[in-house]
């Protein structure tokens, strides 16, 4: 539970699922990152690189007038080769 104006710290490990099993993103992977407020309105959106460990982590501070709610994170590799 976080209060508007308060640092929301994220961290997410990521993996491709391909047919020769679940592998690391190469460092340097772009990652479009969106947030989104229980109205379903983009509240934050960023493009973050991967780290050699193919992760990524961000602070995002909710404004003040924040909706309450639940929010939700969505990450796309939007460069991804065909399987």
């Amino acid at each position: 539970v976080y209060r508007p104006g308060e640092d929301v710290h994220v961290k997410a490990i990521v993996r491709a699922d391909r047919p020769a099993g679940i592998q690391l993103l190469p460092a340097g992977t772009t990652l479009k990152v969106t947030t989104r407020n229980s109205r379903d309105q983009v509240v934050d959106e960023r493009t973050l690189a991967v780290t050699r460990w193919s992760s990524i982590e961000w602070t995002w501070t909710p404004p003040a007038n924040a909706v309450l709610g639940e929010h939700r994170i969505s990450v796309v590799w939007e460069g991804s080769p065909a399987n």
